[in-house]
């Protein structure tokens, strides 16, 4: 049996990029006083890469940089998010490199909001300083610290707010990764199965509205990727207890997705190709019926899975909706599914599907 994956870095980078606001209000809500949140944040992606792509800190689980408007005034403010799992050394002369390398970059001096998720209760940002007696810097990072929440003897669930479930979650995601080591590989997995599954009740029943549930079912799914045989046992039993109208995200029961639209299109082709084998008398009718219908059943499982992921983030037209079902490439289809955690509209998503290749029949 397979171990559980953990993807720590996908799962709050796509929360904290798609809840902005709510982060602030949770974590920093002395912050989010000072932004005009009915502007739009604007995300920084490609110019954060530049500024630090030549450094590396272990377990950072999200870096994003932001730009958003003060409620007072039409000054802008750039704010540089940190989700950090793990101890680093000489952590604070890190974020003051990029603070500075932002400031050059940007214009601005960024704001550095830090999320301390790791299990250690010593690591703790502390003030940069550097200089000389007439010469002295001194900078401050605004920081939190999960464990913090957990201390507080507060009910996080009871809270009934986005980023306080994300906090609990990730808590127990943290309390079961310490109890499964010195387990077997089975007796891990199925210690991962059974915690899943009792924070997806905990989701479903916690009273949040869909978008919200689906969106912390899609956080905890990246945080406990179950290998391919229990996640369909999941599947199954999550069904069976909590109904179908619980599953409105997409991972990795899409993944299972994928894999029954391949199987079906497996299926169909073996048909399809017995059938023109028998005709023509030919096992080339068999083989090329098969490869038509896997090609089939998996063209048709990214369609459904890119327009379910654009309906989660965006609104989607009708003639977006047709673009994606017209679009015969799945090599495009996946390419669009790549950018959708990170894109700011369904457009720039779709954009790639405009290639020449991606409707070989109306060439």
């Amino acid at each position: 049996m397979t171990t559980p994956r953990q993807h720590h870095d996908t799962a709050w980078k796509d929360v904290v990029t798609r809840h902005l606001f709510a982060f602030l209000e949770f974590y920093f809500p002395s912050v989010l006083r000072e932004i005009d949140t009915v502007t739009p944040p604007r995300f920084l992606d490609k110019e954060l890469s530049r500024i630090i792509r030549t450094q590396s800190i272990p377990d950072r689980y999200a870096d994003l940089l932001v730009e958003v408007r003060r409620a007072t005034g039409s000054s802008r403010m750039v704010c540089h998010v940190e989700v950090q799992g793990s101890p680093v050394a000489d952590f604070e002369h890190r974020l003051f490199q990029y603070a500075y390398r932002i400031y050059d970059k940007v214009g601005v001096f960024p704001l550095t909001l830090v999320v301390l998720t790791d299990p250690r209760t010593h690591f703790r940002v502390q003030p940069f300083r550097a200089g000389v007696p007439g010469a002295e810097l001194r900078l401050e990072f605004l920081s939190v610290k999960l464990l913090d929440y957990h201390k507080s003897g507060e009910d996080l669930w009871q809270m009934q707010t986005l980023f306080s479930a994300v906090t609990a979650i990730h808590l127990a995601v943290q309390r079961t990764d310490g109890e499964v080591r010195g387990l077997q590989s089975d007796g891990r997995a199925l210690r991962w199965f059974q915690t899943k599954l009792d924070l997806m009740r905990r989701i479903v029943r916690a009273g949040f509205d869909a978008a919200c549930s689906a969106d912390l079912l899609a956080f905890l799914d990246w945080l406990i990727a179950l290998p391919p045989d229990l996640d369909a046992a999941l599947l199954q039993e999550t069904r069976t207890e909590l109904g179908e109208e619980t599953m409105p995200y997409v991972t990795s029961w899409e993944r299972i997705a994928t894999k029954r639209g391949y199987s079906a299109g497996q299926a169909a082709g073996r048909e399809h190709g017995l059938a023109e084998g028998h005709a023509e008398g030919h096992a080339e009718g068999l083989a090329e019926g098969e490869a038509q219908g896997r090609a089939a059943g998996e063209l048709t499982a990214r369609r459904d899975i890119l327009l379910r992921l654009l309906e989660r983030r965006f609104v989607v037209t009708a003639d977006q909706h047709a673009a994606v079902s017209a679009c015969r490439d799945c090599d495009l289809l996946t390419t669009a599914i790549d950018r959708v955690v990170d894109a700011s509209s369904a457009t720039e998503v779709l954009a790639c599907l405009r290639a020449p290749s991606a409707n070989p029949d109306e060439a």
